[in-house]
């Protein structure tokens, strides 16, 4: 009897455990069920990358490839180019000297090139000195004159930096000609003296080339397209565009003397320039009386310089290059 009741009080009590367990599992209170193991983590760079942002061309600069650790110059960006700054920086030798420089990765045009660091300004919109003497200052302080009283050419473009102004200043990066460092971030100026309009940026980089140009057409050219920029310097680009005019224009008689045409469509001009109005052709073969020339010679976009001669008939200026001897004669 004490055998038979012992194992009907075990099989009782597995029923009540089993009972206690499927309630538990239904929600009817018991104990929770372990938790499963959580999944991994999701691995987080130690550092991830600041967004790309823009930034702007000091001086002119090359822009370069890379192949197999060294950096080939492909192409050119002007002062005041907007490039997109890549947030990425690397040192590397040069293929010209070998000379190891420190370049950042940037877009331009929609390809990605290396530039070296130091010609670049990130975070920045190109800007150009206004006012006749900027002083700089090394915080946005009236009282934080530069130490050594610096102050920053007129027209010069600069990269004017974004979310540093602050009590009518704005923080600035510029490439200053004779000076050996840059001022990046830690320089200011006042706002009025730096205008970011994009006529006005676009007009002073024409003017700056203009500077550089190696033929007088290329020059007057570029001057001319500054002024339709309608920017607020309209009067100093109009100057250089008039004297660089009566430089090209500016002649000296000779002793009348013949010369040979030895080239056909030797066009002659009412005045020494290719956009004078045309009077007439100098025949292939025949000869020219020289009366005057021009005391500068000018170079043309098909190659050829020479200066530009007045001739007797028909009267008006022709080019050197269509003359014997460039125009000089024998």
């Amino acid at each position: 009897m004490t055998r038979k009741f012992s194992v009907f009080a075990s099989g009782a009590l597995l029923g009540i455990c089993v009972l206690i367990s499927s309630c538990s599992n239904s929600g009817g209170g018991g104990p929770a069920p372990a938790a499963a193991p959580p999944a991994p983590a999701a691995q987080v760079p130690a550092e991830t990358p600041a967004a790309s942002v823009p930034a702007v061309v000091l001086s002119r600069a090359a822009l370069w490839t890379e192949k197999e650790g060294v950096m080939t110059p492909v192409t050119q960006a002007t002062k005041g180019d907007t490039v997109i700054w890549k947030n990425e920086i690397k040192n590397a030798p040069r293929s010209s000297d070998k000379a190891t420089r420190e370049y950042a990765r940037v877009e331009f045009d929609g390809k990605e090139y290396w530039i070296q660091s130091i010609l670049a300004a990130a975070d920045a919109t190109p800007g150009v000195i206004t006012g006749q003497e900027t002083v700089r200052y090394t915080r946005a302080s009236f009282t934080a004159l530069h130490p050594q009283g610096l102050t920053i050419p007129q027209y010069l473009i600069v990269a004017v930096h974004s979310g540093r102004d602050a009590d009518g200043f704005v923080g600035i990066s510029a490439w200053i000609e004779g000076e050996r460092a840059l001022t990046i971030n830690n320089e200011f100026v006042k706002k009025e003296n730096v205008s970011t309009r994009p006529e006005d940026v676009k007009a002073m980089q024409l003017y700056t080339l203009a500077g550089d140009a190696k033929t007088e057409v290329s020059k007057r050219e570029l001057l001319r397209n500054a002024l339709a920029m309608g920017s607020r310097f309209n009067d100093l680009i109009e100057e250089r565009l008039n004297s660089a005019g009566e430089a090209a224009l500016a002649a000296e008689d000779v002793p009348p003397y013949e010369v040979p045409v030895i080239r056909p469509g030797a066009t002659v001009y009412d005045t020494p320039t290719i956009r004078g109005r045309n009077v007439g052709l100098a025949p292939n073969d025949s000869f020219v009386t020289v009366t005057a020339r021009t005391v500068q010679e000018e170079k043309l976009n098909s190659g050829d310089t020479a200066r530009w001669y007045k001739i007797a008939e028909p009267e008006g200026w022709v080019f050197g290059s269509y003359l014997e001897g460039n125009g000089e004669g024998q």
